[in-house]
Parts: structure tokens; sequence; C-alpha cells
């Protein structure tokens, strides 16, 4: 039989199946790898309370004897600057917890009289501080809410004459408002949580250079719920993801590597081999014969020899054609005599130039 001979037989598996294989392997390996690098391990929550704010102001304008305004204005009017005496000022703070704690909170209130560029509020050109409500320190216990509301009477007469004053001593063009601000700073204890801190404020403003005006307020807390935790970092385990993630990483390295190695000597192997059959093929092109089936050679005694010179040789002696076959699946070129009952065989093998190399 053609496939009898002393050297090893290899099983093999298909280029294409090895080739595929290793892309899935590495794909494999990969997707693995980003997993396990990016994977997010979420912290021990050991223990949280959560709280949520409420903040307004509400005001009242008082107008000096006069004989067009004589009820107060509030929220939303046109004030007639020249008419009013002073603002009755209203400052509503409420937190609510989730849980009972205890702690403390601090709160004053100033005003500000800001005189700036007309038009231009950011450039500012002079500015004086009123305290209007000293700081004030309260603690709690065991509570779960509190609230806080002031009031306070705004002078708008003085806050004119100190802006009149300046005028008269600048001689540039301004405006000039009154920012009314009251600053809250909250703290709690609670079990488990290690600092409990925020600060919120509520803001109040008065035009104080125009004829007519609007006041506008506004608030800055957090609208949303708010959650204070304490969280315990869960290290270890991020760390024994990313060290698996960079081994995963590592090994789809190497196998790509290797695929490429692989990938480019079987390209070499199968040049050189079909470069070895042309080369045969173009020396002896007058006694070589192309059959498409092998004949049946049962019975027959086979000669292997080791190289194309050997048959040569043969068929110098004999004067007979040289058939030649070829399985372009297994890369396989058989080269044979027959003579009789005798058949002179020699086979080229891909597997035996990747030996010789």
């Amino acid at each position: 039989m053609i496939d009898t001979s002393n050297k090893k037989v290899k099983r093999k598996l298909s280029k294409k199946v090895v080739y595929f294989l290793y892309v899935i392997s590495i794909v494999l390996f990969v997707i693995f790898a980003e997993i396990l690098t990016h994977k997010k391990i979420n912290d021990i929550i050991l223990s949280s309370i959560s709280y949520k704010e409420k903040a307004s102001i509400d005001y009242k304008v008082n107008f000096k004897d006069n004989q067009f305004f004589n009820e107060p204005k509030g929220k939303g009017d046109l004030i007639v600057s020249q008419y009013v005496s002073d603002i009755d000022a209203t400052f509503n703070y409420y937190v609510n917890y989730t849980d009972v704690l205890s702690g403390d909170y601090t709160y004053s209130i100033k005003g500000i009289l800001r005189v700036y560029e007309p038009g231009e509020e950011k450039n500012e050109l002079w500015s004086k501080e009123y305290p209007l409500l000293e700081e004030k320190e309260i603690s709690f216990d065991h509570k779960n809410d509190y609230r806080i509301t002031e009031k306070i009477k705004l002078d708008y007469e003085q806050y004119l004459t100190d802006y009149n004053l300046f005028k008269s001593k600048t001689p540039i063009g301004s405006s000039a408002k009154l920012e009314v601000i009251m600053s809250v700073t909250n703290r709690g204890r609670y079990p488990g949580v290690n600092q409990i801190k925020f600060d919120s404020s509520e803001k109040l403003t008065i035009p104080i250079s125009y004829n007519s005006f609007y006041i506008e307020d506004s608030v800055n807390i957090k609208k949303d719920k708010q959650t204070v935790s304490q969280i315990a970092n869960n290290k270890k385990e991020k760390m024994l993801h990313v060290s698996h993630g960079i081994m995963f990483w590592v090994i789809a390295v190497v196998l790509g590597i290797n695929f490429l190695i692989t990938y480019n000597n079987n390209v070499k192997k199968e040049n050189i081999f079909d470069r070895k059959v042309k080369k045969i093929l173009s020396a002896y092109d007058s006694i070589i014969v192309r059959i498409e089936k092998v004949p049946v050679l049962k019975d027959m005694n086979v000669v292997e020899v080791s190289t194309m010179d050997e048959l040569i040789d043969a068929q110098n002696e004999m004067r007979l054609p040289i058939n030649f076959i070829e399985d372009k699946k297994r890369k396989v070129a058989r080269f044979f005599i027959i003579k009789n009952n005798v058949v002179w065989i020699y086979a080229l093998r891909e597997g035996d130039l990747n030996d010789e190399k």
C-alpha cells in the first residue's frame, strides 16, 4: 500500500480547525480578562442613613404712609421703591432623617449690599456686610427631624441710604442689590457612620437702585433624598479579580503570539511544498504523467525511494513514464513508476520538508 512507511504517522486536526480553536481561545481569554479587570465590585455598606431637606422664604414689603399703597406686598408683586419702609422676611428650613440620631446644627443670617457696574453684576465695585442674626448652635438628641424658622426685619431705607452715600462719593455709574442669606450647617452622629455633615443656604435678593423691582428668592439644598453611608472597601476581592484578569490577558497574548508563529510557519511550509512540487514538475515535465486516481497496487511489490533523484535514476534504466498524483488537502505529492508487479514510489510530504528545515 502506498501509505505504509517507516515514518511515524501523525494524526492531525485540519489547519482550519486548529486556527478556529486558537481564535476561539484567544477571544474567550480576552473576554474573561476584560470582565475580571473591569468588573465592579460593590463596597460593603456597614451602616447608612438618609435625609431630605425642605426650605422656603416668605416675605412682606411694608410701605411708608402714602396715598397709593396701603396694603403690604408679597411674592411676585411689583414693588415701587420710593414708598418702601421695611421688609419682613421669614426663613424656613426643615430636615428629616430616616432614623433617629443625635447631633447639632448652626445657622446665621447676614445681609450683603453689593454695588456693581450697570448690567454687569459680576463686576463688583463695592460691598458692605450686615450681620442680621448672630450664629446660633442647637443640639438635638435621639430625633429624626428639626425645623428652623427665623423672622427678621430689613430696613430698606438704611440700605438705600448707604448706597446713595457711595454714589455721592464715587462719580461712576452703578447699580445695587441687597442679598440676605441664611446659612445652615448640619452635623449628626449615627451608629456605624463616621461623620454626617452638610451645608445649606437660602437667599433673598432685593434690588436697591431701581425705581421699581421684584424680589427674588432661592434655596441651595439637595432636592432629592441624600444618603450618608459608612463603607468597607472590598480591596481584597478587587485585587483578586484584577490579578486574575491580568493572568488571562497574559495567556491571551501568549496564545496570540503562538497563533501568529504557527500560522506564519504553516504559510511558509505551504509555500515551500508548493514550490518544491512545481520545481519537480517543471524539471521533468517530459517524463511525468499526471493521473487523477491511484491504480490498485494490491499484491504488488512496493519500493519506496527517499529522493526524487533515485526515482529519476530508476526511470533512466526502465525508460518508463513517472506517474504523478497530488493530495492537496493532505499536502502530499506521490511520484511512482509501475513495471510488471513492482512499483517504485517517491512521496513528497509537507511535514518532511518541515522536518528538513
